[in-house]
C-alpha cells in the first residue's frame, strides 16, 4: 500500500460475509462481538460452520504494515480479488486486535529492568521485548492470529477472529480450513496443545492450561544431547495419543517439544520420554527427564521470585501464568508409555 492510498468503505459484518462466501468461504450461523473480536453462534441450537478456502489463507511473510494499515505486499503472489478482499477485512476488522497487541507490548517495556531482562534471557520472550516497538507490535499481533497450516504459518481470514481454546471445535485440516460443531455461545476453536506460558505469550493473558511443556533448550544425554523445540503443532499419532515429532542426526535427538506435565494424563509425560529415548537408542531416560523438569521449575520459580518486590497489572499476571505453569508441571505421577513406534527413530 501506498501513502496516500485512498480510503475504502469500512464493510459491516454481513458486506465482508458476503464478500467471503463469493471467493468460495463459507459461514453459517456465525454472528461476531461487538468489539468486532469473538465469534457467536446466531443460533446455539443449531451448528456452526466456518470454512476458509486455500485461497484466503495468506503467509505471514506475504503480510505487511504501511501507514498503519495492513494489506498484502505487492511482490506477493496473491490475486487481485483475494488482496482487495483480505485488506478490506483488516480495515474493517483488525482494530481491536492490534489495540490489544499495544498494550501487551507496552505494559511488558514497563516492566522494571531485572524483570525484563528475566523474561529475555531465561524465558525466551526476547522478541517480545527489544527492538523497535512498532514492529514489535506488529509482530505480536500478526502471530497471534497465525495458524499453522503445511509447515508455514498462515492467517486466516474471519476464524481468526475466533478466540482459541483447549475444549474448542476442532480445526479440520484439508484443501481449506474448517471448524463446524455446535457452540453454546461463543465459538472457541482448538488453536493446538497451548501451556499456561504459551498463552501468555501468545495474548498476555494469563490462563489455566491442563498440560506443561518445556521452554526451549538443549540437555546432555550420555554422550549425545537432547535439542527440544516448542512447536506443538508437530507431532505424530500413536493410537489415541500425540507425541513430539523426534530425529537423531549427529548424536542429537531433536524434539519438536516435549510434555513436562498433564493434569489429564500424568503419566504420560514421562512415558513418552522414556519410548522416544528407547527408540532412539538413548539411556538414563529418567535421570534426563527430571533434569529438564526440574529446569524449567526452577525457571519459574525465579520468575515468582523476582517479581514478589513488584506490584501492577502485568506483574499480576506474570505471577498467574507462573502459578498455572508449576501447576500443570506438578501433574506428572507414574509412568505410561505410548503405543510401541513403528519403526526406530531416523529410519524409514
Amino acid at each position: 500500500m501506498e501513502s496516500g492510498s485512498i480510503a475504502r468503505p469500512r464493510w459491516s459484518w454481513s458486506e465482508m460475509l458476503a464478500a467471503f462466501c463469493a471467493l468460495g468461504g463459507a459461514a453459517r450461523n456465525i454472528a461476531v462481538g461487538e468489539d468486532g473480536r469473538r465469534l457467536f453462534a446466531v443460533d446455539p441450537a443449531e451448528s456452526v460452520l466456518l470454512r476458509v478456502p486455500r485461497n484466503l489463507l495468506l503467509r505471514i511473510d506475504d503480510i505487511e504494515v504501511s501507514d498503519g494499515r495492513i494489506g498484502i505486499r505487492p511482490s506477493a503472489d496473491i490475486a487481485e480479488p483475494e488482496r482487495q478482499f483480505f485488506e478490506s477485512y483488516e480495515d474493517a476488522f483488525s482494530e481491536s486486535g492490534r489495540t490489544r497487541s499495544a498494550a501487551f507490548i507496552t505494559a511488558l517495556d514497563a516492566l522494571p529492568a531485572e524483570i525484563r531482562e528475566l523474561l529475555g534471557t531465561e524465558l525466551k520472550l526476547g522478541a517480545l521485548l527489544h527492538g523497535n516497538q512498532a514492529e514489535r507490535i506488529r509482530n505480536h499481533f500478526l502471530e497471534n492470529r497465525a495458524v499453522p497450516w503445511r509447515g508455514g504459518r498462515v492467517l486466516a481470514p474471519v476464524l481468526e477472529l475466533a478466540n482459541h481454546d483447549p475444549e474448542g471445535l476442532t480445526c479440520e485440516w484439508g484443501m481449506h480450513l474448517q471448524i463446524q460443531g455446535y457452540a453454546r455461545n461463543e465459538i472457541l476453536f482448538r488453536r493446538g496443545a497451548e501451556d499456561a506460558y504459551e498463552t501468555f505469550r501468545r495474548t498476555g493473558v494469563a490462563e489455566r492450561r491442563p498440560a506443561a511443556f518445556s521452554l526451549s533448550t538443549t540437555a546432555p544425554c550420555g554422550d549425545g544431547e537432547i535439542a527440544i523445540g516448542r512447536d506443538t503443532s508437530a507431532g505424530v499419532m500413536r493410537q489415541q495419543h500425540r507425541i513430539p515429532k523426534a530425529s537423531v542426526e549427529g548424536g542429537v535427538l531433536t524434539l519438536s517439544y516435549l510434555m513436562l506435565g498433564n493434569r489429564n494424563i500424568p503419566r504420560l509425560p514421562r512415558g513418552t520420554f522414556r519410548s522416544i529415548l528407547r527408540d532412539a537408542g538413548m539411556k538414563d531416560s529418567d535421570e534426563v527427564f527430571d533434569q529438564i523438569l526440574r529446569s524449567n521449575a526452577l525457571t519459574f520459580i525465579k520468575l515468582l521470585q523476582a517479581l514478589e518486590p513488584h506490584e501492577g497489572e502485568m506483574i499480576s499476571k506474570l505471577r498467574t501464568m507462573a502459578r498455572y505453569q508449576l501447576e500443570a508441571m506438578a501433574h506428572c505421577v507414574g509412568s505410561r508409555e505410548p503405543a510401541p513406534a513403528p519403526l526406530p527413530i531416523g529410519q524409514a
